[in-house]
């Protein structure tokens, strides 16, 4: 933006259809954009860990606290990560690409482009980090409350963990 390169921002580019719009598209949109924004569901599942979730003076991380602070901060970073794509790509070059952040990379970063794949690796096993902590404990409560084998619900006597239910969500036989 700095440089001046907001030529595919301005209204008459950003709203210029130059490929027709099916439903498939707009539901494709849709399903991506929930995948990007679906972190905050996982604050849903895992409120049994947090130590005091409703505490409002605490210092400790809430869960409202949580939610407040996730949800605009990854509004803000995927709004402007995306106005950084469409002011160094046309949207031709956005859609040929397989990988947009790695293109965008390549594209700015010169010879640290190789810190794009590496960011999204780490952001990769970040969700995965996400999924696992979230399904155990989905596995847990459901064998607490008896809709599960009662397998499911014991913990490490140390670790306070439950392992059972985490080895079934990792298992790769599901």
């Amino acid at each position: 933006l700095c440089a001046g390169n907001y030529e595919e921002l301005t209204p008459s580019n950003a709203f210029n259809f130059w490929m027709t719009p099916s439903v498939g598209h707009v539901a494709l949109a849709f399903l991506q954009g929930s995948f990007a924004f679906s972190g905050w569901n996982f604050l849903n599942y895992v409120t049994e860990e947090l130590v005091d979730p409703c505490r409002r003076v605490s210092i400790s991380m809430n869960l409202p606290r949580a939610i407040f602070i996730s949800i605009p901060l990854v509004t803000f970073v995927y709004t402007f990560t995306n106005i950084a794509y469409f002011t160094a790509m046309s949207p031709q070059e956005l859609l040929s690409s397989n990988a947009v952040a790695v293109t965008f990379g390549e594209k700015l970063l010169g010879y640290f482009s190789w810190v794009m794949p590496v960011s999204v690796a780490l952001s990769t096993f970040g969700g995965i980090n996400g999924y696992l902590f979230t399904s155990s404990r989905l596995c847990f409560s459901g064998a607490r409350e008896g809709h599960l084998p009662s397998l499911l619900a014991m913990i490490h006597v140390k670790r306070c963990t439950p392992i059972p239910a985490l080895l079934v969500c990792v298992s790769p036989a599901r």
